[in-house]
């Protein structure tokens, strides 16, 4: 994994101080090749010895090799613009799609061996003990935010989606005990859903975290944390490998509550489809 995959999706449990490093790299990350270690550790507030530990977990042998590493990747990108790094300017179309094809398998197979079954379930029993399910997101997140609203609300289940911040935020402040929160975001760590998370707790509703990062304050906030693959980069952001971790991981959900709850979700499948058809028939006439 490259340096700033490794900064965004870190491998190994951080420390304060390495967050705080790696907070700062992303923020500065055209600086970060051509500045010193000592001035890097009196701008962050920490050691150098600190600033050493944390390149070393990232996979460098030491700041040069870090600094090295991460010109190379800043260069490559800005070539590429906001491509894959594996994509080439000057390739066919059919070969862009045989990657991107490959890219998006691969979040597939590797969501699959991240999900854990008692999750799954747990999270369907969740929304079936429900009294009304919120499913909030951000950005690309909200996108499927409101997809999972929709496939839940046509069998039956009383549900609502917001992806706006003023309106997750007085959703939240008005929700109530016996409701849940899904929280969709592949970072974990958005200030409008992390805001939105605390108020909807401090009215003690349940809370599920569907991300792509399991260590993220989102997850340690939640009642339950259904975990995605996800390897995007913060120029990759909105990734179709990581909107389809999202969407299998809502859709493996939607799947076991219909399982639980099959004739009724079947018969309510129903009803939402005949009423879908007489209006567009209507629309035609």
């Amino acid at each position: 994994m490259s340096i700033i995959g490794n900064i965004n999706r870190p491998k190994f449990r951080p420390t304060k101080s390495d967050k705080l490093i790696m907070k700062y790299v992303l923020e500065n990350i055209d600086e970060i090749p051509y500045m010193q270690i000592s001035t890097m550790a009196k701008k962050i507030g920490t050691g150098e010895a600190t600033i050493t530990r944390c390149v070393k977990k990232l996979g460098c042998d030491g700041f040069q090799e870090f600094k090295l590493g991460l010109a190379k990747e800043i260069t490559i990108r800005e070539q590429n613009n906001i491509l894959d790094s594996s994509i080439k300017q000057n390739e066919s179309a059919t070969e862009t799609a045989s990657k991107l094809a490959s890219a998006d398998i691969r979040a597939l197979e590797e969501t699959m061996k991240i999900l854990k079954n008692e999750d799954i379930e747990k999270a369907a029993s969740m929304i079936l003990d429900a009294d009304k399910t919120c499913f909030i997101g951000i950005g690309f997140s909200g996108i499927v935010s409101v997809e999972s609203s929709f496939k839940f609300m046509r069998i039956g289940i009383d549900c609502a989606s917001y992806d706006n911040n003023h309106m997750m935020l007085m959703m939240a402040s008005i929700i109530r005990e016996g409701d849940l929160v899904v929280a969709i975001s592949n970072s974990g760590e958005t200030s409008e859903i992390i805001n939105t998370v605390n108020i909807a707790k401090k009215n003690n509703a349940k809370i599920i975290a569907i991300t792509g990062n399991h260590q993220s304050t989102l997850c340690k906030l939640a009642d339950l944390c259904i975990h995605h693959y996800s390897d995007e980069s913060i120029l990759e952001t909105g990734s179709m490998p990581t909107k389809l971790g999202q969407l299998f991981a809502v859709e493996l959900i939607y799947t076991e509550v219909v399982k639980y709850n099959i004739i009724e979700s079947t018969n309510n499948k129903i009803k939402t489809t005949d009423a879908i058809k007489k209006l567009d028939t209507k629309s035609y006439k």
